[in-house]
């Protein structure tokens, strides 16, 4: 009985594996893709950043087949949790039996059935050049910020009103950038029932709040050469300035410059089909997201010439990063480090001392010895450079290559790995590395930890109850 038992659980485990990814992601489609990767016509060749994933019905069907699947369907564990699971789907009542009415219903097959036709083909998402500029700003913004906290001669109002002002300095300088998430849709008339649906949502929920018209005069329908979407705009004029709140803090004169900022910035929502995908995105305008595939294609830039010459392989993945995105993203979360943690943590509780207080000459010393650390580290830092990656299907599993275009300084890449010849012929994982030789990075690391160290015993000694007993 139980040798006939075990093969049936594993066929209705694949079965049910067959029947979630047909519902779920097409797989309908298992046949190999065209090599074209149509998305990247859309992406302009100075782009900040830019991702697709292609094949994935087909990357489906090699793992759900594979033997990683296999092993794992033989964990007894996995076979008792078969068993529930196909004892509540079964059953006339609880889970299963809400799980299975919720799915019968019609509403819900046709989602799936968009749901499988979206990810059955190509899905990408898009960041133009403009996209650094705000990690940029963030990381100005936050250093302005950290930079006023400690300036304990400047009152509160003092220290509102000039973040104010330098906030609006940065805005002025911004633009809104396009920024585009899609998958390939060839069913049209599906993605037009799902364009009417939220056309009607959106008209019905705007119309019942207050102000809603505002909104509605920027919602438009579009239907040209491109495709059929919805577009919603928002700008400063929208805003009614009038109600705004006036505070006594910055006053009629800031307010009106941060109005005259604001309202020559716009934001463009955009949903529905564009060049054959079904897209949902941001732009500072209509106009800027048609200029997408009518320059330079990114994949005619250097970068990504691995890329080109990968085009002949069953790709599943391109990944792309510019030097001045990675070197903001760097700029915003990584640079000055401890400098700006150290700050965060500080800033108000200077504020909340006297000028005679030990509490301040203590902060001052920390923040002294993070800068120390932060600069020491950033002599053996590279300059921060972006990078290209890609994917594609072997005859026994898939490979991916990264090429970071940042100066390595951890891994060794000249000598062979020896290791590789002892891995045998049927690894399920293996990972093998070299580590260029760093005394450096080691001395440096001992000589952060003792001044971190004996700031930290030092303020554990100090009273701060002036701050609350911090």
């Amino acid at each position: 009985m139980k040798a006939t038992q075990l093969p049936m659980k594993r066929y209705w485990t694949k079965t049910f594996l067959s029947i979630v990814f047909a519902s779920c992601a097409g797989a309908q489609v298992f046949g190999r893709q065209d090599n074209g990767v149509e998305s990247a016509k859309l992406v302009p060749a100075d782009a900040d950043v830019y991702s697709v994933v292609l094949r994935i019905p087909e990357q489906w069907n090699r793992f759900a087949s594979g033997p990683v699947v296999a092993k794992f369907l033989e964990l007894p564990s996995v076979d008792n949790a078969i068993d529930l699971f196909r004892s509540e789907w079964t059953d006339r009542e609880g889970f299963g039996a809400t799980a299975r009415t919720a799915l019968e219903n019609p509403n819900s097959k046709d989602g799936l059935a968009f749901a499988r036709e979206l990810i059955s083909g190509e899905l990408f998402m898009l960041g133009d050049k403009n996209v650094s500029q705000w990690y940029e700003a963030q990381a100005k913004l936050n250093d302005d910020m950290r930079e006023l906290a400690f300036k304990s001669e400047l009152s509160e109002v003092d220290r509102a009103l000039g973040m104010m002002t330098k906030t609006i300095k940065i805005l002025e300088k911004l633009t809104v950038p396009i920024v585009l998430v899609g998958a390939k849709c060839n069913d049209v008339d599906m993605a037009l029932g799902k364009i009417d649906q939220l056309e009607a949502v959106i008209q019905l929920g705007m119309s019942s709040i207050p102000n809603g018209s505002l909104i509605l005069k920027n919602f438009v329908r579009i239907d040209d050469a491109r495709g059929d979407r919805l577009q919603l705009r928002f700008d400063g004029t929208q805003i009614p300035w009038d109600e705004f709140p006036v505070s006594d803090i910055f006053g009629d004169e800031v307010i009106e410059q941060f109005r005259e900022v604001v309202e020559k910035k716009s934001i463009t929502i955009t949903v529905g089909m564009f060049d054959g995908f079904f897209v949902a995105g941001v732009s500072p305008s209509s106009k800027a997201l048609l200029e997408l595939g009518k320059s330079k294609s990114i994949l005619d830039i250097p970068e990504m010439q691995v890329v080109q010459e990968a085009s002949t392989k069953p790709l599943t993945y391109i990944g792309y990063t510019s030097d001045a995105f990675s070197k903001s993203t760097f700029e915003a979360n990584l640079n000055n480090f401890f400098s700006r943690n150290i700050a965060t943590l500080l800033g108000p509780v200077v504020t909340l001392v006297g000028q005679d207080s030990p509490i301040r000459d203590y902060s001052k010393n920390f923040m002294e010895d993070c800068k120390w650390v932060d600069e020491s580290i950033a002599k053996l830092v590279p300059e921060f450079k972006g990078s290209t990656s890609l994917s594609y299907l072997t005859d026994d599993g898939w490979e991916r290559h990264d090429f970071s275009r940042t100066q390595d300084v951890l891994a060794e890449s000249i000598s062979p790995l020896s290791t590789l010849e002892h891995m045998g012929t049927d690894p399920m994982l293996f990972v093998a590395t070299r580590l260029q030789s760093r005394p450096e990075f080691f001395q440096l690391s001992r000589k952060i930890v003792q001044k971190i160290k004996t700031q930290m015993d030092k303020g554990y000694e100090m009273d701060w109850s002036d701050v609350g007993g911090a």
